[in-house]
């Protein structure tokens, strides 16, 4: 089993699959978990970001070694060699910033 949590036994109220991020957003560290019933995708993690920083998915540039995350939103954090605990830079302006 690799960084990725997983519970044996799946019911409706348990989630399969959960992961702890540290996000980098203006000049703090937020550590934040994400869960699913399925393998965990980018664009999951784009959804936790808006719901947490009003930060709509097409506004926002998350970065992981390198690689521009926001072009991938169907690649799941597995696929990119994500660790429990890893760190993403996140740019991204409010939705009211938009305005």
């Amino acid at each position: 089993m690799r960084d990725f949590l997983q519970k044996k036994n799946m019911n409706d109220d348990v989630y399969r699959y959960h992961m702890k991020v540290q996000i980098e957003y203006a000049s703090d560290i937020h550590q934040i978990i994400i869960m699913s019933h399925q393998s965990i995708c980018v664009r999951d993690l784009q959804m936790k970001l808006y719901e947490l920083f009003s930060v709509p998915p097409n506004g926002q540039r998350l970065v992981y070694k390198g690689i521009d995350l926001h072009c991938y939103p169907n690649a799941t954090l597995e696929s990119l060699s994500f660790k429990n605990n890893s760190l993403i830079r996140f740019v991204g302006a409010r939705f009211q910033e938009y305005r």
